[in-house]
């Protein structure tokens, strides 16, 4: 095989001188055509470049004989680098010579490569060849085109190597993979021996270098040096290669080396590795106890180290080393790899108790196998587990087991007796393991354990509660014995980490709310120093809360936790004080609250309306143009419990709060008040108002109407004259009509869909009303609206016309404004200095007859005096007729309807049409249509 070499590789023998034209111009090459050649250079690339119609040209000589006696003869080949500019037509000529005589003569044309490419052929010589000439043509025209040229190269191939065998480090190495693995600190012999057909055989060979870092740079050297030749003989050529200890950074840890012939382009090449392939075992150790009981091993460590020669004491630790514990019968206990010292440990406890041997054993990068062995002794327990007994507060401590409690602040006495083997434990003494400043022993020297065995005193100060380690040491083996204790202090509260009622960790436990409909779940987690301890919650008031699990019951604290259901079993509610407690502890956690009443009401303690009791749901009454203050005042139960007004109403009635409805206030411990009142365009009706709140409880509902301003709106007004009988109803629009001095019968009836029945009324004069004296009602107190109403009677004892209001009143609650006009007789007409005009001629309603011709028309007008008009106002006048003689008179009155009477008005008239038989009597009486009481007659006569 041939491999081909760049400048920096190892090559046989080049036939060709400056090969890369450095020396140019010597006279090793020919020169052709003159001035055709520039020396150039390209990096580190030397070439020449040689333009059109230039030539070069180099004669070898070859050897007269070749070396050695392989089955495939010599052969030569020719290698160089070229590139060709601006096409020019390039070619190579070999021409063959047997001595004088040319024997053949090639040229050969080169392709067209615009860059550097390497060019190769195998060279036709014969073995009569004696010479050759290799010459280099830039064609036949001349101008800027032309051959770049460099690293000719013409070699004698005699093949590769064929070794007999290659022995390293006394250990055949295959020929097909031969490794070189060089050991630090180690100094490796390498054995070549030819095979006898090797054309190799007696010549001279030298070991080459063939890695990219300098040797120089490596830790080896060798002997005889590289580059060195020597003969390659039957019985082998020896090189020794010695490589320090001393390691290099920096370097690659494979490499190559290469057996090079003179007259071989393939040299025989060798893998090298450099590191620390070989270690050794050192070092063993055994330190400590194995105690099965206690769980306590011995520990046993060995150290793997390079294995380099003796001149080389100082071995480093192997890291990562599979160190392979095994049974000295076989069974593998584990393998451990070694730390970055080279120290591989392992904890030795077996099962069973006895005498052990144990093997270390190490496999090295060689396969070398290196072994230690170990003899070891395992105890089974303790001597402190098997033959002592240890007693806190007359309480046995299981040494193995979970620690006991004590109280901080008390003297705990620990007293240890020993049943056999007294003598074993020699002077004992008791220590505080974290050497606390706030634990005190008494006595602190160390004493032999008499038979009635030895006692401490332990005065614990600290302040929280922790666990604490004492250790048992003796001066006798160095086995300790740990004795544990969980030291509590008084308080449950600095032990609970975390408290929940119903899953929130509640603002503050001395003001806990719990809804009229919920259960009280309280969860608690504490320190986990107490796991081991019992929890119980505890209630001075069996009548309020019953708990699972009940009160004064302990339970196990699973988990570090405790959790108590909670039901309240008083609709009324209440506060409560519940105390949690974990024994031995002294002082308990209390946790206060109130469970909400079912029923709001129940937390109320009055409800006012403008500081007038809300006694009934019927009791809430609003008056148009008017505004309410409702005032709630809780119990102490709902102080500062968030609360809110709803209003629920239809058909169009409308109610107004200031704070709105449905905004949250809390109830302070003086009340709260909303301003309400009717919206100005609310319709008449029923409402409801509740009190509710988001922590439940059945609301407070207030039923209440918005009423109008008119009592027609609820029902009528009816009169009836005390001496006559006669009954009629109150014009709203008017008001009452009395005659002063009379009695009368009121009575109230009420509709079927009125907002006020039921309700206690009474009639009364607005404040500071002259009137008041004079005006009596029976009966005077206040009456139920039944059903049926209610009825008063009235009079007015004082002489002379006037007008004023009653009131309709229900305390607090609603009121209605009724006119009443009282006239003093039936002649106020006359009194009022009114004008009667009869067909245009004053008269006076005297009782004379006033004379009227038959059948002609009659005019009569009434003039009113502006007071007059003014106290009839919304009253009406009209004019009625009576035949006196014969029915069948006519007389047809216009207008035939009542007149109303405004403030302004002063003339009011009437005519008749008159067909009363001459002779005939007749009366124009004119009079209040809504009191006919009021009255003025006119007699007339027909003439």
């Amino acid at each position: 095989m041939t491999e081909k070499y760049n400048q920096a590789e190892v090559k046989g023998h080049n036939f060709i001188s400056d090969p890369y034209f450095g020396e140019w111009g010597n006279g090793d090459w020919e020169k052709g055509e003159p001035n055709k050649y520039t020396k150039k250079k390209d990096g580190d690339r030397t070439y020449l470049y040689i333009s059109g119609k230039g030539s070069i040209s180099q004669s070898v000589m070859l050897p007269k004989k070749s070396s050695g006696k392989s089955d495939e003869p010599p052969f030569y080949s020719l290698t160089f680098d070229y590139s060709v500019k601006n096409k020019a037509k390039v070619s190579l000529i070999l021409t063959y010579l047997s001595g004088e005589s040319e024997r053949d003569k090639k040229e050969i044309t080169l392709p067209d490569k615009k860059e550097w490419s390497l060019y190769e052929l195998l060279l036709d010589v014969s073995a009569e060849d004696t010479d050759i000439r290799v010459e280099f043509y830039a064609g036949k025209t001349a101008g800027n085109k032309g051959i770049n040229l460099t690293a000719v190269d013409m070699q004698l191939h005699i093949g590769g190597l064929n070794p007999e065998s290659i022995v390293f480090n006394n250990q055949n190495i295959p020929a097909d993979k031969p490794l070189l693995r060089l050991n630090y600190g180690r100094k490796h012999v390498l054995n070549i021996k030819p095979a006898a057909d090797s054309a190799w055989r007696d010549l001279d060979c030298a070991l080459k270098w063939g890695g990219d870092i300098p040797a120089s740079n490596y830790p080896v050297s060798f002997t005889p040096e590289l580059n060195t030749a020597q003969p390659l003989n039957k019985e082998g050529g020896i090189w020794e290669m010695a490589c320090s200890a001393q390691k290099v950074s920096g370097i690659p840890e494979t490499f190559s080396v290469m057996l090079a012939s003179e007259y071989s382009s393939e040299p025989f090449i060798f893998s090298a590795e450099i590191g620390d392939y070989l270690y050794k075992l050192t070092e063993p150790k055994i330190s400590g106890i194995a105690v099965i009981a206690q769980r306590i091993p011995a520990d046993l460590s060995i150290r793997v180290v390079c294995d380099y020669d003796d001149e080389y004491p100082d071995m480093p630790g192997v890291s990562d080393v599979d160190v392979c514990w095994k049974m000295d019968g076989g069974e593998i206990i584990s393998t451990v790899k070694t730390d970055t010292e080279g120290v591989a440990a392992l904890a030795f406890l077996p099962e069973k108790s006895g005498n052990y041997k144990l093997v270390a054993l190490i496999t090295d990068k060689t396969g070398r196998e290196s072994s230690y062995y170990f003899d070891i002794i395992v105890y089974d327990r303790s001597p402190w587990l098997d033959d002592t007994r240890v007693v806190v507060n007359n309480t046995d401590v299981d040494l193995s087991g979970e620690a006991g409690y004590v109280m901080n602040g008390a003297v705990t006495t620990l007293h240890l007796t020993c049943d056999k083997n007294r003598n074993v434990f020699g002077r004992v003494t008791l220590k505080d393991k974290a050497e606390n400043s706030d634990v005190t022993i008494t006595p602190a020297e160390g004493r032999e354990i008499p038979p009635e065995g030895l006692s401490w005193d332990l005065n614990i100060t600290g302040g929280d509660s922790k666990e604490r380690a004492f250790l048992l040491t003796s001066d006798q083996f160095g086995i300790s014995q740990e004795v544990r204790v969980i030291a509590l202090q008084h308080d449950t509260g600095k032990e609970i980490q975390s408290l929940k009622v119903n899953g929130k960790v509640p603002a503050d436990l001395a003001q806990l709310r719990v809804g009229p409909s919920e259960s009280m779940t309280l969860n608690c987690t504490v320190n986990k120093l107490l796991s081991r301890l019992q929890a119980e919650m505890n209630s001075k008031d069996s009548t309020l809360l019953t708990a699972e699990p009940a009160f004064g019951q302990l339970q196990a604290l699973k988990n570090n936790a405790a959790e108590w259901k909670l039901h309240s079993i008083n609709p009324l509610g209440g506060f409560f004080d519940l105390a949690l407690n974990i024994p031995p502890l002294t002082n308990p956690l209390v946790v206060s609250g109130r469970i909400l009443p079912q029923k709001i009401a129940s937390g109320i303690e009055t409800i006012t309306l403008n500081n007038a009791p809300v006694t009934a749901p019927g009791d809430f009454f609003l008056a148009p143009d008017k505004k309410y203050t409702l005032t709630v005042k809780p119990h102490p139960l709902l102080k500062d419990i968030p609360v809110s007004l709803v209003s629920e109403a239809g058909n169009s009635v409308t109610i107004i709060s200031n704070p709105p409805f449905g905004k949250e206030i809390n109830l302070a411990e003086k009340g709260f008040s909303w301003q309400i009142s009717a919206d100005p365009a609310s319709a008449r009706g029923k409402f409801s108002l509740q009190i509710q709140s988001q922590w439940g409880g059945a609301p407070v509902h207030l039923d209440g109407v918005v009423l109008s301003a008119d009592l027609k709106d609820e029902g009528s007004v009816q009169i009836t004259d005390g001496f006559s009988g006669e009954k009629y109803k109150v014009d709203p629009n008017i008001g009452f009509i009395f005659e002063a001095d009379k009695s009368y019968q009121l009575a109230v009836r009420l509709k079927k869909n009125n907002l006020i029945h039921g309700q206690e009324v009474a009639w009364e004069l607005p404040d500071g009303d002259s009137h008041r004296n004079a005006v009596s009602f029976d009966p005077e107190e206040p009456v139920e609206l039944t059903t049926l109403g209610a009825e008063w009677e009235f009079s007015y004892t004082e002489e002379g016309d006037t007008q004023f209001d009653l009131l309709l009143i229900s305390q607090d609650k609603f009121s209605y404004k009724v006119p009443c006009h009282i006239f003093n007789d039936g002649d106020y007409l006359e009194r009022s200095q009114c004008k009667f005009i009869l067909n245009s001629k004053d008269i006076i309603p005297d009782g004379n007859d006033h004379e009227l011709a038959y059948k002609k028309d009659i005019s009569l007008q009434l003039k009113l005096s502006p007071d007059a008009a003014t106290f009839l106002n919304g009253m009406s006048l009209a004019l009625i007729t009576h035949n006196m003689d014969d029915e069948s008179d006519s007389l047809i009155v216009s207008p035939d309807k009542p007149v109303r009477i405004t403030p302004e008005t002063r003339d009011v008239q009437w005519n008749i049409e008159s067909d009363v038989a001459v002779g005939h009597r007749f009366t124009l009486e004119i009079v209040v249509d809504n009191f006919k009481n009021i009255t003025s007659v006119i007699k007339c006569v027909s003439i």
